[in-house]
């Protein structure tokens, strides 16, 4: 079967945050399914964060670029998660 997750927080096992995502993602692709996940640039590590597609565990990840900071306040957080949805989709 042929799977689009889409997650904001996606985090591999070398960056930081929580790896629930990518444990789901490589259990999913480990079952034979085509799994590609589309994530922001946030929760990646740096070897990651200027690449727009990579392959990781089997898993197809397309990034895409975000201004998300836990320092924006609760308008701009709306915000970055709408642009998020639409560059997204």
């Amino acid at each position: 079967m042929r799977i689009t997750y889409i997650h904001q927080h996606f985090a591999t096992m070398d960056s930081f945050g929580g790896v629930h995502s990518l444990i789901f993602s490589k259990h999913l692709a480990s079952r034979g399914h085509e799994l590609t996940v589309i994530t922001s640039d946030k929760f990646l590590p740096e070897k990651y964060k200027d690449i727009k597609r990579f392959k990781i565990y089997g898993i197809k990840v397309i990034n895409v670029k975000t201004n998300y900071t836990r320092k924006l306040n609760f308008t701009q957080r709306v915000l970055s998660f709408i642009k998020f949805m639409l560059v997204s989709t």
